[in-house]
């Protein structure tokens, strides 16, 4: 985002942050952000923002290891903040999934490819986050890859991240052979 803080992005007249916020706010009890920049404004938001526990921000799982230390429920629902456009029903589906297949997470894909960060995580299963960061990992899925994880599908598009200025100013949802231009 050109050293924007993505989730301060303006898109549709709200920060990105606000349009994920207001989907999964009906979806969890409690509402997390991973924020190592920008407190003061997200706090204006109404947002509780959380920096990573370790220096040098070493990447998302840094954000869930932090989530984890400061979630208070059984299961945690991770969803990036560049994806405007949350289903209304993702922890549902995810959680769903992740019961059918008897899994300690669960995470969305389309027929294009997996969706990593969008998660829903068992706590207990995140016990050996820390030792793998420790020793250098940082992708989720290979962290991932030791876990009983689940797979829910969406459709493409559905869970569209928006990762740059262009995209945020021409992004196009495909759902259900329609495009809309928002």
């Amino acid at each position: 985002m050109g050293g924007l803080d993505k989730g301060l992005v303006n898109y549709q007249g709200q920060p990105l942050i606000r349009h994920v916020a207001d989907a999964l706010s009906p979806q969890a009890t409690r509402l997390l952000l991973s924020a190592n920049r920008s407190q003061a404004a997200y706090r204006a938001l109404g947002m509780e923002p959380l920096a990573d526990l370790r220096p040098d921000y070493p990447g998302p799982l840094a954000g869930i290891e932090t989530g984890l230390a400061a979630c208070n429920t059984h299961y945690l629902l991770i969803c990036p903040c560049d994806s405007p456009h949350v289903p209304a029903d993702l922890g549902a589906r995810l959680w769903d999934a992740m019961q059918a297949q008897d899994a300690q997470a669960c995470h969305a894909i389309d027929p294009v490819r997996h969706h990593y960060l969008h998660l829903l995580l068992r706590v207990d299963a995140a016990a050996d986050l820390g030792n793998y960061l420790d020793a250098g990992g940082r992708a989720v899925r290979h962290w991932l890859a030791g876990k009983q994880v689940a797979v829910a599908p969406f459709e493409p598009g559905e869970l569209a991240n928006l990762n740059g200025p262009a995209e945020v100013r021409g992004h196009r949802i495909r759902k259900k052979g329609l495009t809309a231009l928002s």
